[in-house]
């Protein structure tokens, strides 16, 4: 996550609780994600992606801004029969993306209460936050969206105590990100932390 982002948040990174003054690099990490993109009926049945191993390179700056750099989602299967997937360009089950921009924003839970969240958002280049490809192994499979644009945003909520940035289920409240017109959602947790060391916090 880079301060090359166009927007400023109302809140702050902290470091070892103090505002960031300089950018610093940020790891991310996580074992389980799933990604769904919600077809409608007429058109197939959703969806559903799993992958094993989700790692992440950016940095975090001043103002709530940030960058991840690239993100890979790695051994990632559908739940279809006979339908692989990867991102354009990326050997079956990795999915890359890639300079998706971030922001500290407040978001609701489906509670209604808030919550401090990281925002991710399109690439700025090209306008979405990643292509994914459906590669048929059978006849017939993967046959109804062999190419799907993802775009929009998404927000994961910071939890500070375990260095946590949550997708929940249910969703928080604001999300867009879509996917041949359909909504698509992002679940899982994903753990963040300083590669020069120190404690990140949201505030």
């Amino acid at each position: 996550m880079s301060a090359s982002a166009t927007s400023v948040s109302a809140h702050e990174w902290l470091k070892n609780g103090a505002p960031l003054i300089n950018t610093e690099p940020i790891l991310t990490s996580s074992s389980l994600f799933q990604l769904i993109i919600h077809l409608p009926p007429i058109v197939g049945p959703p969806k559903e992606i799993s992958c094993t191993s989700v790692k992440g390179l950016g940095t975090v700056g001043r103002g709530g801004i940030g960058e991840e750099t690239t993100i890979h989602f790695a051994n990632c299967k559908t739940a279809q029969a006979g339908c692989d997937v990867r991102s354009t360009g990326s050997p079956n089950g990795l999915i890359i993306a890639k300079n998706v921009q971030t922001l500290l924003v407040e978001r609701e839970t489906f509670s209604k209460t808030k919550v401090l969240a990281e925002e991710l958002k399109s690439n700025p280049t090209t306008k979405e936050f990643v292509t994914l490809q459906f590669l048929s192994l059978t006849i017939k499979s993967c046959a109804e969206s062999p190419e799907v644009r993802i775009k929009g945003n998404v927000a994961a909520r910071v939890d500070n105590p375990t260095e946590l940035f949550e997708f929940p289920s249910p969703e928080l409240k604001g999300n867009t990100l879509e996917g041949l017109g359909s909504a698509v959602s992002l679940f899982g947790s994903v753990h963040y932390m300083l590669i020069n060391g120190g404690a990140l916090a949201a505030d």
